[in-house]
């Protein structure tokens, strides 16, 4: 069976407007799926074809929506995502099939697979929050400043798995800093909205996110004690949110403090009001609450944005973002890594390496091979296999080492920390910066915003350049490490830098004014 006898069968498994994920269609559609991906890889379907059978689909949004999903896992089709998300928000899908979509394609968007525009995921996730929240702010009333209860703060994350996750590292930090530096009390919920199942339809390749189960109701965290609620897998669902909004309504929070984005929180925002801590923080959130916290100055781009949604800039607040690592508990030599002690060692991590150390970056780093560097990856990197088979020089100059339980010991047995090119990497980054690992990154996304100027480079030229420099010039390498201390100490100073975005929330004119979010017409 050849590709296009492959995309025919699949396409007619969707033969009627139901979805089929849940019927015995479900399995046939992946399996179909998986052969065509590797039919796809001797034989690609051309542009011509591809487009033929979008038009096919476009009746069908089931069948449409997979086959965006399957196509992009082509890299020689071109697909127009902003379509289709548009196509999305005009729908009549549930709005859980359409948060399900907004993850899915939001994913592929932090991962560089996909070009897709900020203004038209924003109007997906305006439309989502509408829906729902038409449903549940009749029952919502704003509470005033004076009414508050000023000790108390309630935190939202749509997930929480613990220290070896960034974001809930995220969140325990900042908690801390409530309790132990602002004297608060505090009520921690994990909203279970984060790449949610709930609502799934056909995605090839689809990302649902873990959900621990926590038995405890009390957290303790550096000495810092509070409760601890979470919601169930279902979520998004309106009995669950109006459950968690009567406990905002009756603990009356002085504010509510958001790590991510979240539906609930937002229209618990016209309650009181809600801090939302961008997960990716070189980057506005697409919340609709009052403040949005950011790791860099508002640019003109933003400005732009934030007129098109409505919202007013007044509700940006610039904070450097600051960052908290599970202690080091080992201490390992070169040679128990398996990591060659005559070359200089530079380390990458990350969780998508697959997607963000890409064959044309590797083509970059090639003038590198030869010249004693040895590039280290940790973390997940499942086509450093075929790399080593198919690249020449790749196996030779690469080390991979899998996921590591502690980062920063690793990083000790490292010369400099290449940050490649992604959206995300500011936690890795930080760790270097802590370990004294000067740090080699382009100008974007929060790696870059974590790094500052100081490791910053503009091109990939300048990028190979450097490292080369750092290599031969220990001069360079030391006031840069000297750099790196410094820096570390800024991004590991939460009690400053997270106080002080507090106090700006709290002079803002936004904190006690009345709020509204959207809702459908």
């Amino acid at each position: 069976m050849d590709i296009i006898e492959t995309t025919t069968k699949l396409l007619a498994l969707f033969n009627s407007k139901q979805n089929p994920l849940f019927d015995e269609r479900g399995a046939q559609i992946i399996e179909l799926a998986n052969k065509w991906v590797k039919l796809n890889q001797i034989s690609p379907l051309s542009q011509e074809a591809a487009e033929q059978y979008l038009e096919m689909s476009s009746k069908n949004l089931y069948a449409l929506m997979f086959l965006y999903s399957l196509l992009g896992q082509s890299k020689s089709i071109k697909l127009n995502f902003d379509q289709l998300v548009k196509q999305i928000t005009q729908s009549e899908l549930h709005p859980n099939e359409k948060f399900f979509l907004y993850n899915q394609l939001k994913s592929l968007s932090f991962q560089g697979l996909n070009a897709i525009s900020k203004s038209e995921l924003s109007a997906l996730y305006t439309d989502i929050l509408s829906s729902f929240n038409s449903y549940l702010a009749p029952s919502l009333r704003y509470i005033s400043a004076s009414e508050r209860n000023n000790n108390l703060v309630i935190v939202f994350t749509g997930q929480f798995l613990g220290m070896q996750h960034a974001p809930s590292k995220t969140a325990l930090d900042r908690i801390r800093v409530l309790i132990e530096t602002l004297n608060k009390e505090v009520v921690f919920i994990n909203t279970c909205e984060l790449l949610t199942a709930a609502g799934a339809i056909p995605w090839y390749g689809s990302t649902i996110s873990t959900r621990y189960e926590f038995e405890q109701q009390i957290i303790e965290f550096k000495g810092c004690h509070f409760k601890f609620a979470q919601c169930s897998k279902a979520m998004p669902n309106l009995q669950e949110m109006a459950s968690i909004l009567d406990v905002v309504k009756a603990l009356r929070p002085s504010f509510t403090l958001t790590i991510g984005e979240s539906l609930l929180a937002d229209i618990s925002s016209q309650i009181v009001p809600n801090l939302v801590i961008a997960t990716v923080f070189s980057s506005l959130p697409y919340t609709r609450s009052q403040f949005r916290v950011i790791g860099r100055p508002v640019t003109a781009d933003d400005s732009k944005f934030l007129e098109e949604q409505n919202l007013s800039p007044e509700g940006v607040l610039e904070s450097l973002f600051t960052f908290d690592f599970k202690p080091q508990t080992h201490h390992y030599t070169r040679t128990e890594l398996n990591l060659p002690s005559d070359k200089f060692v530079v380390m990458m991590v990350g969780a998508r390496l697959d997607s963000e150390i890409t064959t044309a970056f590797i083509e970059t780093l090639r003038p590198l091979f030869n010249k004693g560097v040895c590039f280290v990856t940790v973390g997940q990197f499942d086509c450093y296999e075929r790399y080593c088979q198919q690249i020449p020089g790749f196996e030779e100059s690469f080390v991979h080492l899998g996921f590591q339980e502690d980062i920063l010991a690793v990083l000790e047995c490292c010369d400099l920390y290449l940050n490649p090119p992604r959206v995300g990497g500011g936690s890795s980054v930080a760790e270097a910066l802590y370990k004294q690992k000067p740090v080699v990154t382009l100008n974007k996304g929060d790696g870059a915003v974590t790094a500052g100027q100081a490791f910053v480079v503009e091109d990939d030229e300048l990028l190979v350049e450097t490292i080369c420099r750092y290599k031969e010039d220990a001069a360079f390498y030391f006031a840069q490490q000297q750099e790196a201390e410094q820096r570390a100490a800024l991004l590991t100073n939460s009690d400053k830098a997270f106080a002080e975005v507090i106090q700006l929330a709290f002079l803002n004119t936004l904190f006690d004014l009345p709020w509204q979010v959207p809702t459908k017409s």
